[in-house]
């Protein structure tokens, strides 16, 4: 692009030191704003803690461990107090501190009502009187005698 211009040399080296000291000046300039913005950046790293800082901030992280470990031990005892209340046994170690213990029991004795066992067949062969048990047949007697003996004993007498 220069030679374009047709310059001697002299004027050629003129402009070469005016470009050279035009970018000196960029650097300079551009270098130390470079220097005072990693100054800035320093001041607000975090400096080097001393032995004593980390052995305080040890010591304030087992406290804190210790009482989390107390509070949720706490809690356990107090759900494991309510389930014993409630007639349940103590699950409390399979439950989270903050569960309705109320409703929970709810559920448990639902549960417990719609799955145990209900006997049916009572009273099915008790209108049976004197008079019918008579005129029963042998195998009519042999079952009544199977399903229910009490019953059968007390018609037989």
């Amino acid at each position: 692009m220069l030679e374009s211009l047709n310059l001697n040399e002299e004027q050629m080296a003129a402009i070469e030191k005016i470009i050279q000291s035009e970018t000196d000046k960029v650097r300079t300039k551009y270098s130390t704003e470079l220097r005072t913005v990693q100054e800035e950046l320093n001041k607000f790293k975090p400096k080097e803690k001393s032995e004593d800082e980390k052995a305080l901030e040890e010591r304030i992280k087992a406290l804190e461990d210790r009482e989390k470990a107390i509070t949720a031990k706490e809690k356990a005892q107090a759900l494991s107090a309510q389930l014993k209340e409630k007639g349940l046994p103590d699950i409390s170690q399979y439950l989270s501190a903050d569960v309705d213990v109320e409703s929970l029991s709810q559920v448990v004795n639902s549960f417990m009502v719609n799955n145990s066992f209900k006997p049916d067949g009572h009273g099915a062969n008790e209108g049976i009187s004197k008079n019918d048990f008579a005129g029963m047949n042998y195998m009519e007697r042999m079952k009544l005698y199977n399903e229910s003996p009490d019953l059968y004993k007390s018609l037989s007498q």
